[in-house]
């Protein structure tokens, strides 16, 4: 029995990086991604100092009410219009959003009410930017490097996880809460 063997093509991590469009895309998200994770550190600890355990998760629980009410329509909406243009709006209503936080928290004038609803408001812009730039990828590279690019923004989004967290950590021990969110702003 003859077994017919090929030769193993040689694995191509870094293939995405060879697109401009790629780079720019996925260089935008490490920035983006980092922000984001800490925004999400500093935003307990805020909570849980402004209004103690008990509603913690209230927070986090509208963030998430947010981001499901509008994923569905985002998805349908990257389908029929630019990705990029989703991707853009979504980021200019977030960086409005966060940019607010920053601002109302450092006057001294956060409640939780305004936490709520600040945070509702960002759960909703993400529910447009996730199926945008999921759908973009596709879009800036070439097939054979879609595994690569896959692979690169997966590392991005859970390396984001590790640096986000303990940036959020040393400005907030050092600046406070609304350095964070204002740097997050910043990283839209």
């Amino acid at each position: 029995m003859d077994i017919e063997t090929t030769p193993l093509q040689r694995v191509r991590v870094f293939d995405a990086f060879r697109h401009r469009d790629f780079r720019l895309l996925w260089s935008g998200q490490v920035v983006s991604l980092i922000g984001d994770a800490a925004f999400f550190t500093a935003l307990g600890w805020r909570a849980f100092t402004l209004v103690g355990s008990s509603r913690l998760g209230i927070v986090f629980l509208c963030q998430g009410i947010g981001l499901l009410a509008t994923l569905l329509i985002g998805g349908a909406l990257a389908d029929r219009i630019s990705r990029r243009t989703m991707m853009i709006a979504s980021d200019l209503s977030r960086c409005a959003v966060v940019a607010t936080l920053a601002a109302v928290d450092a006057s001294g004038h956060l409640t939780f009410t305004v936490l709520i609803v600040l945070t509702l408001l960002n759960g909703l812009g993400d529910g447009f930017f996730f199926p945008a730039v999921g759908g973009i990828v596709p879009l800036v590279v070439e097939q054979p490097a879609l595994p690569s690019a896959n692979s690169l923004i997966g590392v991005a989004r859970w390396g984001s996880l590790i640096v986000g967290p303990a940036l959020a950590a040393s400005i907030y021990a050092g600046a406070g809460s609304s350095v964070v969110f204002a740097l997050d702003a910043a990283s839209f």
